[in-house]
């Protein structure tokens, strides 16, 4: 439906709604609400432009121009047809588009009088008047319809004399009837909706709902009656078993409830009070944290004392810190997970395992694994001095995360490469600190074992990097699983520049790149050396869709960001967010030299770089761009933020 269409179609409209066929109006309305909410962002500044309007209006929306006049006529039309919601909902919908649309306010207001609610009648004629008033005492030179203004100015007077003359009539009557007014509670529980009072005691924790159970026995009782406000149970650090025991009654009373979990710092001996006591008790646990660390053989050994009868059957989130590589047999205790995130720290010897429940035992380890169907997103980090495989890596082919950092991948290859040949789904891959796979291994890896997947996000960081690689046994053919990128960190990686350029070729949609602390990717810059250097205009290229670049102790200097700020004149980007933490040799010369273009940056960090305040001052007062600069920074790798290795 091109616009000469659309403005025929309106033109019938009218003819239908002078004519008093309301329905056919509506229907040929409603056609054209459908038709231009169609519209693409490009399709509404196209008819913009073809009006010679503005493509960014003034206030509101940007919006096709004859969406605010069709929404007021279909108001009218359903005001014909008797059914007053839809036309203030229709007349509210033209005000979210258009607030200086002064049908819409003179509609909305006789639709609520219609209603009988004087006050919302007031308070649109009021918003209405206030908000055009002010617009219109700052755009002096706008155009608008005085003869609508002046009935909304009359509208809003008008009505507002009416509901003063009902006060002061109210007040005289109050005072020659003085009746005795009853007390009025000012007890929220009294005075508040079931819902509201929900809603406001959700943002307090655990403890203090504990607290407002001890006002009175209405509070009590209402309080508990709220289930959705104890389903995610964050134990305090240090908690002690006694003070467990007085939230145990209430936690019976949520039996029936899947709840969630958070123990955090405990000391052991409590700790493993508490779980014998989730355990005895039969709680739902839909998602447990245990910020603890245990060796697995003790959970064996509390689920022995009850006959295995205990399963975490709704766990669906779980979080543990282990001092031991525990063995995929014992994820048959929580069959139906969604997410588990593993972290093994300095092992321990495990004391000989004794079952008494022998046969439970080994039915529940003879099981076949079933996270397949569930699992999507893994996480293993290992803190482990002694190197362990990582677990799990038989199973879980559903994934679409998965997080490995600090492991040993020596001879278990082949393995890991059958295991990504399965995980069809998989979308954000991190793969940290692991020893004996490089991003040269990972790539043939994907190659050997013809994985399907489709990335979005990878993350490589390699352990140690002893020679470069320039990929020249490979094709670009040969990464079709990242031709999808949009999130590349390469952070301390091996490739060197030819290599880093080919790979690049196919992420063509990749809006974030992370480079840094590599021996071998070289930019221009002052130090004289054999190796070939690197142009940013490299980069841009082959990655038109590049928003968000960080280039982390790369050894650049001034010299560079006025390379950089050659290749940027040479090649429109859509980069607005810049790191260059960790370049020492770059300095307040050097940013003013790279800012010499007229770049559209939003954001530039500068972390771990000594620059004066003046000149960061400068920066951001001259260009409009947000600069971070933190200059006692040590590291740019920082566990929790952009990391998984454990301080």
């Amino acid at each position: 439906m091109n616009e000469d269409l659309v403005n025929d179609k309106i033109e019938l409209a009218k003819l239908y709604f002078k004519s008093k066929s309301y329905k056919k109006a509506l229907s040929t309305y409603t056609q054209l609400v459908e038709h231009i909410a169609t519209y693409t962002p490009a399709n509404v500044a196209r008819v913009l432009r073809a009006y010679n309007l503005p493509e960014t209006p003034l206030i509101g929306k940007p919006h096709h121009p004859r969406l605010s006049s069709i929404l007021d006529a279909r108001a009218a039309t359903y005001e014909k047809l008797g059914d007053v919601s839809q036309s203030l909902a229709d007349s509210q919908s033209s005000l979210k588009v258009n607030p200086l649309d002064l049908k819409a306010y003179l509609r909305i207001g006789k639709n609520y009088l219609k209603m009988g609610d004087e006050i919302k009648a007031f308070r649109n004629y009021q918003c209405g008047h206030y908000l055009v008033s002010k617009f219109l005492q700052k755009h002096t030179d706008y155009s608008i319809n005085r003869d609508l203004l002046g009935k909304l100015e009359q509208a809003y007077s008008k009505l507002n004399s009416h509901l003063k003359r009902k006060r002061q009539l109210q007040t005289q009557l109050e005072k020659q009837l003085p009746l005795k007014k009853a007390k009025k509670s000012i007890d929220p529980f009294d005075r508040l909706e079931l819902d509201v009072l929900e809603t406001i005691f959700g943002h307090l924790n655990v403890a203090n709902l504990f607290s407002c159970h001890l006002v009175c026995k209405s509070w009590y009782n209402t309080l508990i009656s709220f289930v959705q406000l104890y389903q995610s149970i964050s134990l305090k650090p240090k908690i002690k078993y006694k003070e467990f025991l007085n939230g145990v009654n209430m936690f019976n009373r949520l039996k029936k409830y899947s709840l969630s979990w958070k123990i955090n710092q405990t000391s052991l001996p409590e700790f493993w009070k508490i779980i014998d006591s989730m355990i005895k008790h039969n709680f739902k646990l839909k998602s447990l944290e245990v910020f603890n660390e245990f060796n697995y053989y003790d959970l064996l050994l509390k689920l022995d004392k009850y006959g295995f009868k205990f399963h975490f059957k709704y766990v669906e989130n779980l979080k543990l810190i282990l001092s031991a590589c525990p063995p995929s047999q014992l994820m048959n205790l929580f069959p139906n997970l969604r997410s588990m995130e593993i972290i093994l720290m300095e092992s321990q010897a495990s004391p000989p395992l004794i079952i008494d429940n022998k046969n439970a035992f080994k039915k529940l380890i003879s099981q076949e694994v079933e996270l397949e169907s569930c699992l999507e997103i893994l996480v293993l980090i290992n803190k482990n001095s002694i190197s362990n495989y990582p677990p799990f890596l038989s199973h879980t082919v559903n994934l679409r995360k998965l997080i490995i950092s600090n492991f040993e991948f020596n001879n278990i290859q082949h393995n890991f490469g059958s295991f990504l040949s399965n995980c069809s789904n998989l979308k954000y891959l991190t793969l940290e600190n692991n020893r004996n796979l490089s991003f040269k291994i990972f790539l043939q890896n994907l190659i050997n074992y013809r994985s399907d997947f489709k990335l979005l996000k990878l993350v490589f960081r390699e352990h140690a990097i002893d020679s470069s690689s320039n990929l020249a046994e490979f094709t670009i053919s040969d990464f079709h699983n990242l031709s999808e990128l949009i999130y590349l960190d390469l952070y301390s990686i091996s490739l060197s520049n030819n290599g880093l350029k080919k790979f690049l070729t196919c992420c063509p949609l990749l809006e974030t790149l992370i480079l840094g602390a590599s021996n071998f990717i070289y930019f221009k810059n002052d130090s004289i050396n054999q190796f070939i250097k690197l142009n940013l205009l490299d980069l841009l290229m082959v990655l038109p869709c590049l928003r968000n670049l960080s280039l982390i102790d790369l050894n650049l200097d001034n010299l560079s960001m006025s390379y950089f700020c050659k290749d940027l004149q040479k090649f429109q980007t859509q980069l607005d967010y810049l790191d260059l933490s960790f370049n020492n040799k770059v300095d307040g010369i050097g940013l003013l030299s790279l800012l010499d273009y007229d770049m559209k940056l939003k954001q530039l960090i500068l972390d771990g770089i000594q620059v004066n305040a003046d000149t960061l001052s400068l920066i951001q007062s001259r260009y409009g761009i947000t600069v971070k600069n933190d200059h006692l920074k040590s590291k740019w790798r920082q566990y929790g933020i952009n990391s998984f290795i454990l301080p």
